[in-house]
């Protein structure tokens, strides 16, 4: 959904996260430094990525095994 600020300029459609807003959404409200550094940068994905197969997980009701 678009931030206040979008919404204020008269921007009111849907907005694709970017990676520091993702990685707050899954890690709830976690933050990450060195972003633009690329081992920073594939860690905060590989957390976002994990979020996405545990909200998947959850939305089917079956536990989350990262092992496979």
């Amino acid at each position: 959904p678009p931030t206040q600020r979008m919404i204020a300029a008269g921007f009111n459609k849907f907005k694709n996260p970017n990676l520091k807003e993702a990685y707050a959404f899954f890690t709830n409200g976690g933050t990450f430094d060195g972003a633009h550094d690329a081992a920073a940068d594939v860690s905060a994905c590989r957390k976002v990525y994990e979020g996405i197969l545990a909200w998947q997980a959850k939305q089917a009701n079956q536990p989350l095994n990262l092992d496979e």
